[in-house]
């Protein structure tokens, strides 16, 4: 396995896909993908791809992992190394809450093991920074208070001694030699001090001297210094002996989240480069590839895809035509994407690609290990030639390059066609790549095998053409470099005539495929172009039809709505004249009134109901609750429903003109901070946001200003 990756420069690609990692533990885990056993477990891989790329946009990201397994060996656990596992228990409980509510991946959630109890005492001790905290424990908390009033009485006797003795310092400041606190003291003054010398300076013009009645504080001082470490050893062993208790739930959750990872970072990688993950067809002995292209080229910006099949209709294939070419470049393409799919790794092609029920891959292409292990071309082709035929069995797929190159071409050909035969009995599906006249024809003629050439036009278009052999253009290629033409007259009255006219018709041959297929491309262009007319033409029938249905809807409403307000008019009027036994005038009133709304009425036009007015309207006033406080506490919420909480609040705070606020998420993993703070950097209503000051909560708060 690791000949076949340096071969196919396999771990080039792991490079590129690690890039792509949320952390450093992620881009490790990348560059350990293991290959797995069999097409079973690449389809369910790929199904997990497919799961997570569904809820990708949406759920919670770690990018603080880091490889926990490393430290968790150590005999005493560091406490930067306690906050990564307490970092990494927050971060296993934040995605299981989020797999329960969603109710997805369930291959993640059976894995994640969260222990709430051991993250809050983690926390409890250990600070944001990786520091143990001062009151981790009462003792250490009695002790950091019995150092801070030592340090203040050595404070007071030796600022007393600066007073009562400034006329012979050098200078009137106290500093710390060898851990103690001392004052400079001129030459010569030294032996009048009542003090002890604790340093000299390199000049010998001062003596470092650290007055008496400090020596028994400087002494209480370390000592207590000592207790305190010997406090926070005892700490750190208690807390490492817990860890040690819970190693399987913690490196369960590890890998679960490393996993995660990994997937997103194949995920991102497929995004970034236009990748796919191939369909599994595990009841076929085969692969097919639409425009297949080599990862490493398409980083560097030039790949030319290809399409290739194999096991349905012939299962070998053996590509000839120019140097340079294409063809060792075809050979590492298709190991490459094989090879991807067995790591569940996206591979670079178009839909419609898919891959069979393939056991192993075999890959015999020369490479420099060759030449440093002192063998010849063709001694290491051979001798990795034997290892093929010693193992490839039904299922297997084989990658030869140059097959029965480097030597006699007679034999060289007769070589190849008895390994190929093999391979071909076997049930393998092999491409190999030839200079080799006599293997071309052999193959024409053999059931199972096909030709294959890159095309040359002008120059290598690096395009495989299946069922025709190629050209090895030798000569052409040489006049391409700069061979001067003279010999190159002279190498051509050497080639055999036959043999030379039979490469010009073939060139001739593919010219012309060529060009039939530039005319295939633009009609299937063109059969495009007009499907997506008549999708747009249909889209827009369908809603001209829609709208026609509308507005029928809308007019018989409109007709309805008349219908009935003529009729109320009415029936207001004949009441009103009942009730107030109305005078001729006010008849003739209402009479021009309902001639008036009739003529309204045969004109299509809507008669308003006209509602009697009063003394306070009805409807309904939208209570905007007050803002009590000015801020709001979110921690221990989830992430949606921690910014819904913030949306709600500063929807308050902006109704009633508040120009300040302030979120308390907490510092923890920062997620929830990140949450927050990308909703307000979209959020109109926000001038301004920050982090408190350190006073104010520091990281763990953000003050929001309002516009």
């Amino acid at each position: 396995m690791k000949r076949l990756k340096e071969t196919l420069e396999f771990d080039s690609l792991l490079e590129e896909v690690a890039r792509f990692s949320l952390s450093e533990a992620g881009k490790r885990g990348c560059l350990e993908l293991k290959p797995l056993r069999d097409i079973n477990e690449v389809k369910d891989e790929f199904e997990r791809l497919k799961e997570v790329d569904s809820v990708v946009e949406d759920i919670p990201l770690f990018s603080g992992l880091d490889w926990i397994p490393d430290f968790l060996t150590s005999e005493v656990l560091e406490p930067g190394h306690l906050l990564k596992i307490a970092r990494l228990l927050e971060y296993t409980e934040e995605l299981l809450e989020y797999l329960k509510k969603k109710d997805v991946l369930p291959f993640l959630k059976v894995a994640l093991l969260p222990l709430l109890d051991l993250k809050s005492e983690i926390m409890e001790c250990i600070d944001d920074e990786g520091a143990i905290k001062e009151d981790a424990t009462p003792e250490l908390k009695r002790l950091f208070n019995e150092s801070r009033s030592i340090e203040g009485k050595i404070k007071q006797v030796v600022e007393r001694f600066l007073e009562e003795h400034g006329d012979v310092l050098q200078e009137k400041i106290i500093t710390q030699r060898l851990g103690r606190n001392v004052v400079p003291v001129k030459k010569g003054f030294a032996s009048g001090i009542d003090g002890v010398v604790v340093d000299i300076s390199r000049s010998g013009e001062t003596a470092f001297i650290e007055p008496m009645e400090a020596v028994y504080l400087n002494n209480r001082l370390t000592e207590t210094r000592i207790e305190i470490e010997r406090e926070k050893h005892r700490i750190l062993i208690h807390l490492t002996s817990i860890v040690k208790s819970h190693r399987e739930e913690i490196l369960s959750n590890f890998h679960t989240v490393l996993y995660l990872d990994t997937i997103i970072a194949r995920l991102r990688f497929m995004k970034k480069y236009g990748g796919i993950l191939p369909e599994i067809q595990d009841e076929r002995v085969a692969f097919s590839f639409k425009k297949i292209r080599h990862p490493l080229l398409v980083i560097k910006g030039f790949a030319v895809p290809q399409d290739i099949s194999l096991g349905e209709d012939f299962k070998t294939i053996v590509v000839s035509g120019p140097n340079a070419g294409g063809k060792t470049v075809l050979l590492k393409t298709v190991g490459l994407a094989i090879l991807s799919s067995f790591h569940g790794i996206p591979i670079l092609a178009e839909e419609g690609s898919y891959i069979g029920n393939i056991k192993n891959l075999f890959a015999v292409i020369e490479d420099e290990q060759s030449i440093e292990e002192g063998l010849s071309s063709f001694t290491s082709h051979l001798i990795r030639l034997k290892e093929v035929l010693k193992n490839a069995g039904e299922g297997d797929v084989v990658l030869v390059d140059e097959i029965g190159g480097g030597t006699d071409p007679v034999e060289g050909s007769a070589l190849a066609m008895a390994v190929l035969e093999e391979l071909l009995r076997r049930g393998c599906l092999t491409i190999a790549t030839t200079h080799l006249s006599g293997l071309k024809f052999f193959v024409q003629n053999i059931e199972g095998m096909v030709n294959g050439a890159m095309e040359f036009k002008d120059g290598p278009t690096y395009r495989l053409i299946v069922g025709l052999p190629g050209v090895s253009m030798a000569i052409e290629t040489a006049r391409l470099v700069g061979i001067p033409v003279e010999i190159l007259d002279r190498a051509e009255e050497y080639v055999n005539k036959e043999e030379l006219q039979v490469n010009k018709l073939l060139s001739e041959y593919h010219n012309r495929l060529s060009t039939i297929k530039e005319l295939e491309g633009k009609l299937v262009e063109k059969e495009r172009e007009i499907e997506r007319i008549k999708s747009e033409y249909e889209a827009r029938l369908k809603d001209v039809k829609k709208e026609r249905k509308e507005l029928l809807r809308r007019a018989k409403q409109e007709a309805e709505d008349i219908i009935r307000e003529a009729r109320s008019l009415v029936e207001r009027t004949i009441k009103e004249i009942r009730e107030k036994n109305a005078s001729k005038e006010s008849i003739r009133k209402y009479k021009e009134d309902f001639e008036d709304a009739l003529e309204r009425f045969k004109a299509g036009e809507v008669v308003p109901a006209v509602p009697e007015i009063e003394d306070k309207p009805e409807g309904t006033v939208q209570r905007i609750e007050p803002v009590e406080k000015l801020d709001i506490d979110v921690r221990g919420l989830y992430r949606d429903d921690a910014v819904e909480q913030v949306d709600r609040f500063i929807d308050r705070a902006y109704l009633q003109g508040v120009s300040k606020v302030y979120i308390i998420h907490g510092k923890g993993s920062g997620i929830l901070r990140s949450a927050i703070r990308d909703f307000l950097s979209r959020d109109k209503r926000v001038r301004d946001f920050y982090s408190a000051p350190p006073e104010e909560g520091g990281s763990g708060v953000t003050i929001v200003e309002i516009e």
